[in-house]
């Protein structure tokens, strides 16, 4: 009974060791050498398997082995000349080995057999650009993109080969298309202004060139150029702007970047910026960058419910926080300190408030003290027995604050375009005590709102030493 155990266990080892072979030669998670190996064994048993010369060839591809790899993928399509993964693969392989010609047979024949998949169309576009092609590669880069609109680096490359044919204004609305996609990548937006620079068209290059400059203020070159693009005109004469609250219809899509303050003396950022002529960076750089879209519905008084979608963020996914209400959209002045369900601290104004700095204009101005209060009502429970509420006691007066606003006409320059507008400044100056815990409240937000959007095109906060600071990139239609 042994002795046919061990023979049956004999016969049966060589289909398991063969079955886990062909697991890893299929598993994108070993070591390059552990999958080229596997695949080996596997081919030994079975010189017929496409599929493992594949694995095989992209394995050999990953560990950088081209010519093997090439060999590989050929060997698959010998036996199968259709098989769309070894002729994706072998293209590529081609092009890393700068075999161009042969990369562009294998992506016409995957065209041909497939016809509606864009990446295969985007390599075409690629691979006829890297053999000076640059006619046909916009050709098949056009189907790329119209079979996928959303593929950055169809955008890319059929930006590059316009330039490349000095098609400068074309090239630049290339890269802006890419531009959209990613919005938070220099690069991108470097080439877009430097085409639309070559193609003498200052309004679209400085959208680019506005955003570059957020994102790197060490470009002072840039920021020489931004300069001369806005000039130093004076705003125009502009009549009193009314509140009336935003089109609830209209969102705008904006840029944003949270950095720290600039801290530094007008003396030493003129020394400094010699440093930066020579390539060294001493202007603090952004911490997150982000595009969001906002509109506006109606809430109480005179507040607005912003609408906050976040598009793009380079640093993490940004927290989703139920809609705080802003005094007429602009400044958060109710808090909750411990959260949704809390009670809310609102501030109560003496004998003037905000409000009396409207209309808006220039030079118009409203100041004085408010009395930052725990309204309990909003939020019972041990919170607000923690801020001094109970049932016979509905406000609790937790600190003062001194609060001025100010307005003054200002052109600005964002990626949108060059704006007259009204610069309304607000600062809160104040301390809150809860549980006998006294922490200052310093708070300076400037919007820049626009008469002829009745929206604002840009905002800055600054609290303690970082400040965010928004731009309008355009209107959502």
């Amino acid at each position: 009974m042994k002795t046919l155990t061990t023979s049956i266990l004999a016969c049966l080892l060589p289909f398991a060791v063969f079955a886990g072979d062909r697991e890893d030669c299929a598993n994108d998670d070993l070591f390059h050498y552990e999958k080229i190996a596997a695949c080996n064994r596997v081919l030994d048993a079975s010189q017929n398997d496409p599929d493992a010369y594949v694995a095989l060839g992209e394995a050999l591809s990953e560990d950088e082995q081209f010519a093997e790899a090439i060999e590989a993928f050929s060997k698959a399509l010998a036996i199968a000349p259709d098989h769309i993964r070894a002729l994706e693969r072998r293209s590529v392989a081609f092009n890393q080995s700068e075999r161009h010609q042969e990369a562009e047979t294998d992506l016409v024949h995957l065209t041909e057999i497939t016809g509606d998949e864009d990446w295969h169309f985007y390599r075409l576009g690629y691979t006829r650009g890297q053999l000076g092609n640059h006619e046909g590669a916009i050709a098949a880069l056009d189907q790329a993109i119209a079979l996928d609109s959303d593929y950055y680096w169809s955008h890319y490359e059929r930006g590059r080969a316009l330039s490349l044919l000095d098609r400068d204004a074309e090239a630049g609305n290339s890269y802006a298309e890419a531009a959209h996609i990613k919005p938070l990548s220099d690069a991108i937006h470097s080439r877009a202004y430097r085409s639309f620079q070559w193609a003498e068209l200052p309004q679209r290059a400085a959208y680019h060139a506005r955003i570059l400059y957020t994102l790197d203020p060490n470009k002072l070159t840039m920021r020489d150029w931004l300069q001369d693009f806005v000039g130093t005109d004076a705003p125009s004469q502009m009549e009193p702007l009314a509140w009336v609250p935003p089109d609830e219809g209209q969102e705008i899509r904006y840029f944003n970047i949270f950095a720290p303050v600039d801290s530094r003396d007008d003396t030493t950022k003129s020394i400094e910026d010699l440093i930066n002529f020579f390539g060294g960076n001493t202007y603090p750089m952004p911490e997150t960058a982000s595009v969001f879209r906002r509109s506006y519905v109606a809430g109480g008084g005179d507040d607005l419910d912003p609408i906050t979608t976040f598009e793009h963020r380079n640093n993490g996914t940004p927290s989703r926080r139920p809609p705080q209400a802003r005094f007429r959209g602009l400044f958060q002045l109710n808090v909750q300190p411990f959260g949704p369900g809390t009670p809310v601290i609102a501030p109560v104004w003496g004998d003037t408030e905000p409000a009396q700095v409207w209309p808006l204009q220039d030079g118009a101005s409203a100041q004085g003290i408010a009395t930052f209060t725990a309204m309990c009502a909003t939020g019972p429970g041990m919170s607000a027995i923690m801020m001094g509420c109970r049932p016979d006691i509905q406000t609790v007066p937790l600190g003062q604050i001194d609060w001025s606003i100010n307005v003054e006409t200002d052109r600005i320059h964002v990626p949108m375009g060059v704006f007259d507008t009204y610069k309304v400044s607000f600062v809160l100056r104040g301390d809150i005590t809860i549980l006998g815990k006294t922490n200052s409240f310093d708070f300076d937000a400037s919007y820049w709102i626009s008469p002829e959007l009745n929206n604002w095109v840009a905002a800055i906060f600054t609290i303690g030493d970082k400040y965010s600071y928004s731009q309008a990139m355009e209107v959502v239609e």
